[in-house]
């Protein structure tokens, strides 16, 4: 399925799998074999739960003398497609939530499609999440390289003629010092090195 952990993904680019996933299970292009894998996961508490859940799944562990001394508890398959059909209805809008709880639900449905890649059956058309266009990366990493180009150029340019209008100057410095020189030497006559 080539789905990432969610760290890899913009919530946008998350947003349009969990999107691309509806439309295709919309049209029978996938199907959820499966949600065992997803129920083990939910038990092991490894993600906050954004409705309430019952796990209905119970064992009771009984001593020599019929006494229960624990009870094990876990989510079901089936309160594990409960939970993955409310977090569906949530993104389509028919759940009344709060924003917050819509983004995290996408979320949350993403990281599902990772978890049970292996226990869906999708036609081969069906794409979740696009491909990374390589080719486009290189084409914006070369149009920024040429604007840093373009910048650098633009300031040798703007330096050398900085520099020249310095060398002007100093160029027509260099005859009023020497105008500046004789007009003194001819009204306080030349200056000797002993003075």
């Amino acid at each position: 399925m080539n789905l990432q952990p969610s760290s890899n993904f913009s919530y946008e680019e998350r947003k349009q799998a969990v999107r691309n996933f509806i439309v295709a299970c919309y049209h029978n292009q996938v199907r959820i074999k499966t949600y065992h894998r997803l129920a083990g996961f939910l038990s092991g508490d490894r993600i906050k739960l954004l409705c309430p859940l019952d796990k209905s799944g119970k064992q009771n562990h009984v001593d020599a003398y019929g006494r229960v001394t624990r009870t094990d508890r876990w989510y079901t398959d089936e309160d594990t497609e409960k939970y993955f059909e409310w977090l569906v209805a949530v993104v389509n809008e028919t759940e009344d939530v709060k924003n917050d709880v819509v983004k995290q639900a996408y979320d949350q449905l993403f990281r599902f499609l990772y978890v049970m890649r292996d226990d869906m059956e999708r036609d081969k058309n069906v794409q979740l999440v696009a491909p990374y266009n390589w080719q486009n990366l290189f084409i914006s990493f070369n149009e920024r390289l040429t604007d840093m180009q373009r910048i650098i150029d633009r300031g040798d340019k703007d330096t050398v003629e900085v520099l020249k209008s310095l060398l002007q100057l100093v160029k027509e410095n260099k005859k009023l010092l020497k105008t500046l020189c004789i007009d003194s030497e001819e009204l306080f006559g030349k200056a000797t090195e002993n003075e």
